[in-house]
């Protein structure tokens, strides 16, 4: 079992991770780093705006992504009339790059690292 002491020192340092940046300002906490590709510490949520590049990059891979998915689908309903591989992928891609385009790239693909 952990002593009481460990189990406080924990519950401050998940108080000072989820901090907003002012109250920890005031606490005299700084704000939690991480590490990088380059092993330089960087604070958390400093995070880089989405450039124009990376939603594109982001809408095209979703349209490849979704294509293929549309074709696979696509493939396994030919026995319906007026379905087609080539149809159903087309149509997949276009929805998969519009919703790509509108809603933009997530962290994880788009983290300026």
């Amino acid at each position: 079992m952990s002593q009481p002491d460990d189990l406080d020192r924990l519950l401050r340092e998940l108080d000072a991770m989820n901090a907003p940046a002012d109250r920890a300002a005031a606490s005299g906490a700084k704000p939690p780093a991480r590490r990088g590709e380059s092993g330089v510490a960087k604070p958390v949520g400093k995070r880089r705006k989405g450039t124009a590049s990376g939603r594109v990059a982001w809408t095209g891979a979703s349209a490849i992504g979704t294509g293929v998915a549309g074709g696979v689908l696509g493939t396994f309903l030919t026995f319906l009339p007026a379905m087609s591989t080539m149809s159903t992928a087309v149509g997949a891609a276009l929805g998969g790059a519009i919703a790509a385009f509108v809603s933009g790239p997530p962290r994880w693909f788009d983290d300026g690292e």
